[in-house]
């Protein structure tokens, strides 16, 4: 069932993400800058309520890909908080109230393979991605290195859309209260 139009107000609406008591996350292309940025729908008294932007990282980046926790006490997202010349990476934020506290990168060892479409696991313990990583080629190639890169490509772990997983636990267990 198509959402209202309080919700689809725009051309370019992507990744929703649910929480448990129905509310809608997602991106939406803002049409002044054409960056992407997360949204939230409330779902209050049997209908979504009017779409607010999120207030994450630098607001004049780009956030994609929300994957939020079914109690709202967490969000993974990509962004370009690194740089518009630089690919995105993977950030954790946890709820502070009614906001959110500063994005988290979640590294150099996640995020060394250009992620992007972060979602959660039933356990909302565990993190799925995509990546579309590719290993850089430089040319001319004789025919044996053809053939190695041949092979490169049909192995299953190249790194060209393949989905990763990736456990919460160390950010999720760093923000446990004693």
């Amino acid at each position: 069932m198509r959402l209202p139009d309080a919700v689809n107000d725009a051309t370019s609406i992507y990744a929703p993400s649910v929480t448990a008591n129905g509310d809608v996350y997602y991106q939406r292309r803002d049409d002044a800058t054409h960056e992407f940025h997360l949204y939230r729908t409330a779902w209050r008294d049997g209908r979504y309520q009017k779409p607010q932007r999120l207030a994450l990282g630098d607001p004049a980046a780009h956030e994609l890909d929300p994957a939020i926790a079914p109690d709202q006490s967490f969000m993974v997202f990509d962004a370009n908080y690194a740089g518009k010349d630089k690919p995105d990476r993977l950030y954790i934020v946890f709820r502070a109230g009614d906001a959110w506290s500063k994005p988290i990168d979640l590294g150099d060892a996640v995020n060394r393979y250009e992620p992007w479409g972060s979602h959660l696991g039933p356990d909302a313990r565990t993190l799925y991605f995509t990546s579309n990583y590719t290993a850089k080629t430089s040319y001319p190639r004789s025919p044996a290195q053809a053939r190695a890169d041949l092979a490169r490509m049909r192995a299953w772990d190249n790194g060209n859309n393949h989905i990763w997983r990736v456990s919460l636990a160390p950010w999720l267990d760093a923000r446990r209260v004693p």
